[in-house]
């Protein structure tokens, strides 16, 4: 194995431990929500009240009665599931707003 070919392999083998890394750490941190028939009933009402697909309208539900405080997801924003008023939903795709972004849009709602 050349020097550039194990350089790249032993940088991918880091990288994956990293990100098993945090991702256990998610779950270290994680509860525990049991199933239910309410819940699917939950589900199947976000389902039908939003157009959700019915497996994020069952990541929603549980998030929910799981009192979580935010759905997070890797689905880019303009999904229905972006738009429930059950919790708020945030997606890895959305760039993160700046102090200054914030300033601004706060002085255009004053005028």
């Amino acid at each position: 194995m050349r020097s550039a070919q194990r350089f790249a392999a032993v940088a991918v083998v880091c990288l994956m431990n990293k990100r098993r890394t945090a991702i256990d750490s998610v779950f270290d941190r994680a509860g525990h929500q049991p199933w239910s028939s309410m819940l699917v009933d939950s589900a199947q009402l976000l389902a039908q009240s939003y157009g959700l697909a019915a497996m994020d309208a069952i990541h929603i539900a549980v998030a929910v009665a799981a009192g979580a405080d935010e759905f997070v997801s890797g689905e880019k924003p303009g999904k229905p599931m972006f738009r429930v008023k059950e919790i708020a939903a945030r997606s890895l795709w959305e760039q993160p707003i700046t102090r200054n972004q914030r300033e601004g849009s706060a002085r255009l709602a004053i005028k």
